[in-house]
């Protein structure tokens, strides 16, 4: 039972200390209209490739390999930063893609209600989809 309960390294889930690159670029598929978002079918605007040029610069992005595998072998996984690292916008939104072609989905808590509104608009806003549908907030 014990075995359930314990902090996992994502820097060192083999068991060996080494920097992996993510096969996760986040870049949208290559196609010949610039690329279409899996969530809406729509191609991706303008907007989104700013931001994600922004996205790819934060700490995390070097780590969702990582938390792709964690998630895969444990039911829970915490995942601690520092400020501004992309933890409550971008691990989210990887999960999201990771479970695109599935039903499940992805919870993230705030316990400032102002915070949340903010967070889940600027989600919506990087993952290039409207408010409301795939990203929200109650």
């Amino acid at each position: 039972m014990t075995d359930r309960k314990r902090k996992v390294d994502i820097g060192d889930l083999d068991g060996k200390k080494k920097k992996r690159k993510s096969r996760f670029s986040d870049v949208p598929p290559t196609s010949a209209d610039g690329g279409v978002n899996p969530l809406t079918g729509a191609p991706f605007s303008a907007r989104y490739q700013t931001l994600l040029a922004q996205r790819q610069k934060l700490p995390v992005h070097q780590f969702l390999e990582q938390i792709q595998d964690a998630v895969k072998q444990h039911q829970v996984i915490v995942v601690e930063g520092e400020t501004g690292s992309g933890k409550t916008t971008q691990i989210p939104q990887f999960l999201t893609l990771l479970n695109a072609a599935s039903d499940k989905m992805v919870a993230c808590t705030q316990p400032r209600r102002v915070a949340a509104m903010s967070i889940a608009k600027r989600v919506a806003e990087e993952m290039d989809v409207q408010l409301g549908q795939e990203v929200g907030y109650t």
